[in-house]
């Protein structure tokens, strides 16, 4: 990626970069992402950057938490061990990223952009609903089977009035886009 940027930099380009709202010290998904974005600004300074500060975002087809839960319960496993599921997550349709995106490039200003709903959900309650969505009445939810991740975020949601300064709203509420996930 370091590569990309210094051909990018000899360009009258937008780079926009898809970060995380975990913070750093979560997981070395997490550090990577915080260190290209730092290594990058530092490296160059002259190239116009943004980074959407995502937070848990999904939709059909993809390879997330809920894809995971969804396949899962689709399967109808005898048994779904999860933690306890308190955990409050501010989801995000793929395609409200993409619309996103779209208004970073048509606007002048860089700098970092937490993008999210401003709405969040308990684990639980999602993993629930996905059940009864999906129309599963086999599959044994095992709240409290897992321990929660060593430094788990108990509750993230996105302050998304940067983007909204530039025109862009959420167009998916999290029942909307999990229904078209679903489809």
């Amino acid at each position: 990626p370091m590569e990309l940027l210094s051909i990018l930099e000899r360009k009258d380009l937008h780079f926009i970069n898809i970060g995380t709202s975990l913070p750093k010290n979560v997981n070395e998904y997490a550090r990577t992402k915080y260190e290209f974005i730092k290594k990058a600004r530092e490296t160059y300074p002259e190239l116009r950057l943004s980074n959407l500060i995502a937070e848990q975002f999904y939709g059909p087809h993809d390879v997330t938490f809920l894809s995971f839960i969804i396949n899962e319960i689709k399967k109808k496993v005898a048994d779904l061990p999860l933690n306890d599921g308190e955990q409050e997550r501010n989801f995000v349709c793929y395609e409200d990223v993409i619309n996103a995106i779209c208004a970073l490039i048509d606007s002048p200003v860089e700098g970092d952009f937490p993008i999210g709903t401003g709405e969040t959900h308990k684990s639980k309650e999602i993993v629930k609903l996905i059940a009864k969505e999906l129309k599963n009445t086999t599959t044994q939810l095992d709240f409290g089977k897992l321990e929660y991740r060593e430094k788990e975020v108990m509750k993230s949601v996105a302050d998304t009035r940067k983007l909204e300064a530039l025109g862009w709203s959420a167009k998916y509420n999290f029942t909307q886009g999990l229904s078209k996930t679903l489809e």
